[in-house]
């Protein structure tokens, strides 16, 4: 089965709109990156989708956005469709069935794959898709990012191969997804044009009678029973595989007996290149954990860093919590998109005076969090006075002064938790502004 990721372009859209709100002075970059995800998110082969959830009486389902592919594998025109509900696009049944998939991504909070069967204007189609919640900064899902990819065809053959030898052999060949034949023992007897496309090899001679369970990046995988196939189990998964002809991959495989007379005669291991899926997944994953707007490390991540340091031997780590001043009196006075270049400059003056092993999260509105790691008290206190003097240095549009509250505190030994040097650090800072206002 397919792996999907692709759907990070959508997130990239996001980020990008947010930025052109921005002053004259960024429009042109933010007009350039606009056009370069534009054009990366309409030459992807699967189909991505945004859906905006709602917060009315009930959940509700709103269809935001959808990149060209999806148009053209399923019929529908984007105009058509933008502000609909599943409701208003699907019959009944399969409205139900969708956001049935929409809800258990929005409860679960976190990434979900499954597979679909849709009536569309270009027929019945069988979708692989994948679902990502987005979240705001009180961790409340607002958006799902959806990616689809198209696999009537594979269905399609799956079935054919079970029909009889005769179709066999010939989707076999020319089949558009990676075959391999083998004995039950792993040896292999055959694959096609597809399989030796994947793994870059010459030809077939030079693959079949190699064995899986001597291939080192699938010995590991093969099942230790003996007796495994022939309880009619399917083997599925995921591996990174380097062949012998210098290809790197990644592959989505599915191993199957094929039973002949009531016994094994061979194996077919059905394979998949992911390795575009699997590289969209890991600039998904990046994107997740990025604030739109200053595009430093957002809450989400902060939270997750925290954890991981929690237990880690990087003694001592540092945090710095920081709280612009005066932000509420700025969009009062001069309107949001000031406020906007407010929170962006304070975010660069931050990152000036960082290394770059330091962490800095915007955690929403006014309020930055600087993790520290292997910092101790004095080495965290000049970084402070580092921030202090660059913020009093600088005016934003000429005219705006820089101003931050900040309050630090240390993790000295292995037994405090970071949640608490965290809580420190915070009211630290409240103190700061306090004694300031």
């Amino acid at each position: 089965m397919f792996f999907l990721g692709a759907a990070l372009l959508v997130l990239l859209i996001i980020f990008v709109i947010h930025l052109c709100r921005n002053s004259k002075r960024n429009m042109q970059m933010n007009n350039l990156k606009l056009k370069d995800y534009e054009a990366i998110l309409n030459n992807t082969h699967d189909a991505i989708f945004l859906v905006e959830v709602i917060y009315d009486q009930e959940v509700i389902f709103k269809l935001k956005r959808l990149n060209t592919t999806y148009e053209r594998l399923t019929g529908f025109r984007e105009e058509d469709l933008i502000g609909k509900s599943p409701e208003e696009i699907l019959i009944e049944e399969e409205s139900e069935i969708v956001k049935s998939r929409y809800v258990k991504c929005m409860q679960k909070g976190e990434t979900i794959s499954y597979e679909e069967t849709l009536e569309l204007p270009r027929g019945k189609k069988t979708w692989h898709t994948k679902l990502t919640p987005v979240f705001d900064g009180n961790n409340r899902v607002i958006q799902l990012i959806g990616s689809s990819r198209d696999i009537t065809k594979m269905k399609k053959v799956e079935k054919n191969i079970k029909v009889s030898e005769n179709k066999f052999k010939q989707i076999y060949e020319d089949n558009p997804v990676g075959l391999i034949k083998s004995d039950p023992e792993g040896n292999i007897l055959d694959l096609n044009k597809k399989m030796l496309q994947i793994i870059n090899a010459p030809g077939k001679d030079e693959v079949v009678g190699m064995s899986f369970k001597k291939i080192e990046a699938t010995k590991d995988i093969w099942p230790k029973n003996p007796d495994y196939f022939k309880k009619r189990k399917v083997l599925s998964g995921e591996i990174c595989y380097t062949s012998r002809w210098r290809k790197s991959i990644w592959i989505n495989y599915s191993i199957k007996p094929i039973i002949t007379d009531d016994s094994i005669s061979e194996l077919l291991v059905v394979c998949n290149d992911i390795t575009d899926l699997k590289e969209n997944e890991r600039k998904l994953k990046y994107l997740s954990f990025k604030d739109e707007l200053t595009d430093l490390y957002n809450r989400r991540y902060f939270t997750n860093e925290l954890a991981r340091l929690n237990s880690s031997r990087e003694i001592p780590i540092s945090i710095i919590v920081g709280d612009l001043d005066k932000l509420k009196f700025i969009n009062d006075s001069y309107g949001h998109e000031i406020g906007d270049d407010y929170i962006k400059k304070a975010a660069e003056l931050l990152s000036s005076c960082l290394r770059k092993s330091d962490i800095i999260s915007r955690m929403g509105g006014d309020e930055f969090a600087i993790l520290l790691p292997n910092t101790d008290l004095k080495t965290t206190q000049r970084i402070y006075n580092r921030i202090k003097d660059r913020f009093r240095e600088e005016k934003l549009h000429n005219d705006i002064k820089m101003s931050i509250s900040l309050g630090l505190a240390v993790k000295k030994d292995e037994a405090t938790d970071l949640k608490e040097v965290y809580i420190e650090a915070d009211h630290n800072m409240y103190q700061e502004k306090n004694r300031q206002y």
